[in-house]
């Protein structure tokens, strides 16, 4: 389910899971004397970077950015953004995982100091950006060509 008030980008190579819902809009209810449904809503932009596996009942709420190459749990509720190349899971989400690109391997976050030990080594050893990592997706891919059909024209609605 997508409820998109405002924008949203989804990046090639994505997977969603069954009961997946992104949504980038809300109902104000400031105003509790007035019904909730005439005051309004916000919206956003909800941006799926290249290639994230969204697992199944995840919802994905607000204005954010789930990043390149991350990996969001079953069930799990993401309500502000997740760094690339992140494994997060829980309600609200947390990141349980990141990619170490100068062990080249994925690393548990358990202390805050992980965390920033792993965003130490993605500051010498650069990610690559969404450019390249489309790049590099489309390069390794066995899969010459999706229809658009499947996976959309690249035009937004």
């Amino acid at each position: 389910m997508i409820s998109a008030g405002g924008e949203l980008e989804i990046g090639d190579f994505c997977l969603f899971a069954p009961r997946v819902f992104v949504s980038d809009a809300d109902h104000v209810v400031d105003n509790i004397s007035r019904p909730y449904s005439e005051q309004g809503f916000t919206r956003g932009k909800v941006v799926v970077e290249e290639n994230c596996w969204l697992g199944i009942n995840t919802v994905i709420t607000g204005s954010i950015t789930v990043g390149r190459g991350c990996v969001v749990a079953a069930n799990a509720v993401v309500t502000r953004d997740v760094p690339p190349f992140s494994v997060v899971a829980g309600v609200p989400a947390v990141i349980l995982k990141m990619f170490n690109p100068a062990t080249n391997a994925w690393e548990h976050v358990r202390t805050p100091e992980d965390s920033e030990r792993i965003a130490a080594a993605r500051t010498v050893h650069r990610l690559p950006s969404r450019e390249e990592y489309r790049f590099i997706l489309h390069r390794t891919s066995k899969v010459g060509h999706l229809s658009p059909l499947l996976v959309g024209s690249g035009q937004c609605l």
